[in-house]
């Protein structure tokens, strides 16, 4: 079925949506425990990417996220850290503050990108808020907009900005809030990355 069915089975078919995340979770285990094996002590950080949220708000309630799905990642992500060192780096864009209590609590040390022209996610509020919990990744500048759309000059004043919000105190790996598309101006991407390597916190 397509998207939104599956959102509305979350709420109509509570048992059948649990029995297959159980089902997914026992060989997302499995096959945890063969990457580990595998890999050993050569990888820091292991990447989950999923998407909890649009640009205004996430696709579903604190209420659900807790009762639905939080409890499987809890399950996977609580193994990974009594049996590795790794680091677990959640991807998924848009306004996920409703959620960032519960995805801390679920076992996530690493926020990646930190969209911060959704909703709910500006820069001072999530560092006061969460930094002592959360590392972010990513959270640059607006892909969106600022990116390939604005002057070399409004890329060095965003990136300055989010610098000097994110980088204090640790616990913030500059990168581009996403994928940097074809259409951005090479100029901007290099001022972005020389904005960063000439800041000093």
């Amino acid at each position: 079925g397509d998207f939104s069915a599956w959102m509305i089975s979350m709420a109509t078919e509570p048992d059948y949506v649990d029995a297959m995340l159980d089902k997914l979770t026992t060989i997302w285990l499995e096959n945890l425990k063969r990457f580990a094996a595998a890999v050993g002590e050569r990888v820091q950080i292991l990447q989950i990417c999923d998407e909890f949220g649009t640009q205004n708000s996430p696709f579903i309630s604190v209420k659900m996220f807790r009762e639905r799905i939080m409890p499987f990642y809890q399950r996977g992500i609580r193994w990974i850290h009594e049996h590795t060192d790794m680091k677990v780096l959640l991807h998924s864009d848009g306004a996920l503050r409703p959620l960032l209590p519960s995805l801390i609590e679920m076992g996530v040390d690493i926020l990646n990108p930190v969209q911060t022209s959704a909703r709910g996610m500006q820069g001072a509020e999530l560092k006061a808020e969460f930094g002592s919990d959360l590392v972010f990744w990513g959270a640059s500048l607006d892909c969106q907009s600022t990116l390939p759309f604005g002057t070399p000059e409004e890329v060095v004043q965003e990136v300055t900005d989010h610098l000097q919000t994110f980088a204090p105190g640790s616990g913030y790996v500059f990168a581009s809030v996403h994928n940097i598309q074809a259409h951005v101006p090479v100029e901007n991407v290099i001022t972005m990355f020389d904005t960063a390597r000439s800041f000093a916190v």
